[in-house]
Order: C-alpha cells, then structure tokens, then sequence
C-alpha cells in the first residue's frame, strides 16, 4: 500500500510545478514550496514508524553583524543588531556526527558615515542646461548612509559532536534577498557651492542571491534547549554593479539563537 503522505507529496510537486521547466512561480514561491516539501518529508519520516534520528528544532535569537568591505580613511559606522527567526532539522548519522538543514529569516544592515570625493558635472546638477561637453568640477563631502536587507537563510551543515553538551559545526548557506535598502544622504561641497542633505537610494544595485561559509558552536543548556553560535562569512559581493565611492562588499555576521528540540 502506498503511503498517503508520499500521494500527497506527488500531488504537491505536480500541481505547484516543481519539476517544471516554466519559470512560471518567483524566487519566494520557490522557497515556500522547498519548505512544504521538508514539511511533507518530515511527516513521512515521522508516519513510517521506523526508529527516527531526526530532530526538528524551533529557534531564535539576535544576528550581530553587517556589511563590510575596505574602510575610507575617516570612516565610521556600527553594525547592526537585529532579530532573526526561524526552523531546523537534524538528522544523527552517528553519535558524533549529525547533518544539518533549515529555513531562518535574517535582518542583515549596519548604518555608517564615509568621506567622499569626486568629480561632478555641474552644468546638469546645477545649470540645468545640457551641454555637448561637461563641466567637471570636484567636490567633497560626507555621505550618511545605511544597509538593511532582509533574507531567508537556508544553511546546511554537519556537525561534530566533541563532549556532552558541546558540538562544533561547519557548512554553506544561501540567502536570498526579500527585501532590501541601501539609501541615505550627502553633504556635498563643490567650488563655493555647499548642497547639504542630497539624497540617495541605490537599493536597485543589491544582489538577490548570497553565499556564505558558516561556522559555530551548539551547547546543549538542559534538556533538548540549546544555545547557538553561528558566524557567516559571505563569499561575493553584495552589488551586483560597486556604487560610486563605495567597494565590493560581503555579509559578515554573527548570530546568537536560543534553540528547542522535538524529537520525532
């Protein structure tokens, strides 16, 4: 006899066009079918009766960190902390090794303050006239500006398990923006034209995927209740094209999650 829940998962697939060449549904369906599909699995694993390895944990906590790349002589700036929530499985291989895989939604921004320089062509910003040659002059300032991306974080990780209560875990993860800012204002001073609070939105220069190598720590506090470090480190740029005045750019976090076990 055929098992109800794996029915219904053929179901599910069919009808949402999982196994479809159409790029019919955006990357957010997408995400929330893989997450059905782990839930449909998850309850195929529990219906099975067999003896299950496998843990689903609910966790949540802060993510410290921010955006970073080479600092501008002058620069300044404060990471930022934010809340992040979400689901993970664990499957024991063995008992020292275990596999993990999970959905989180992450808040990822900082806030900072950069001198700049340049040229501009004023005959646009300030004449208001067109010309066939510009008239480049250069100018100075201050830019106040700030990065806050939202992201649903799918990581998978093994994890080594090292004394009682302690395991060490290392892996990869993908992220992918839901929503992102990266605007602010500027302090511009060019000949003896000063244009105070200029400003800027470049939210359109964020790019949609990220990737990251992730390390951290789980210590089992009493109970199935864990403490969880996690820190990423972000392989590509943030940009899909460098801002003016700015330089390529990678997530750099640190996440602090509380984290409770039901075993199935």
């Amino acid at each position: 006899m055929i098992n109800p829940y794996i029915r219904i998962l053929n179901y599910y697939i069919s009808t949402t066009g999982f196994n479809s060449n159409q790029n019919q549904f955006g990357m957010k369906n997408r995400l929330l079918n893989l997450f059905l599909t782990f839930v449909l699995f998850i309850a195929i694993v529990f219906q099975s009766k067999t003896q299950s390895r496998i843990s689903v944990y609910a966790q949540g906590g802060v993510m410290i960190g921010s955006p970073f790349g080479e600092i501008p002589e002058g620069a300044t700036g404060k990471p930022g902390i934010r809340a992040s929530t979400g689901v993970e499985m664990k499957w024991i291989a063995t008992h020292k090794l275990s596999l993990h895989f999970g959905a989180l939604f992450a808040h990822k921004s900082n806030e900072f303050q950069t001198p700049v320089t340049g040229k501009y062509n004023i005959s646009d910003g300030v004449l208001g006239i067109r010309l066939p040659f510009p008239i480049n002059v250069n100018y100075r300032g201050t830019v106040y500006g700030a990065i806050s991306n939202k992201y649903v974080d799918l990581p998978i990780y093994g994890g080594l398990q090292v004394g009682r209560r302690t395991m060490l875990t290392l892996g990869y993860q993908y992220s992918h923006l839901l929503d992102g800012q990266f605007d602010g204002t500027a302090d511009v001073r060019a000949l003896a034209l000063n244009f105070p609070g200029q400003e800027f939105d470049e939210s359109h220069l964020l790019r949609q995927d990220d990737h990251a190598v992730i390390a951290g720590m789980h210590y089992l506090l009493f109970d199935q209740l864990e403490m969880r470090l996690r820190f990423g480190y972000g392989l590509n740029n943030i940009f899909t094209e460098i801002p003016d005045g700015m330089s390529s750019m990678r997530n750099l976090y640190l996440g602090v999650m509380l984290a409770y076990g039901f075993p199935l």
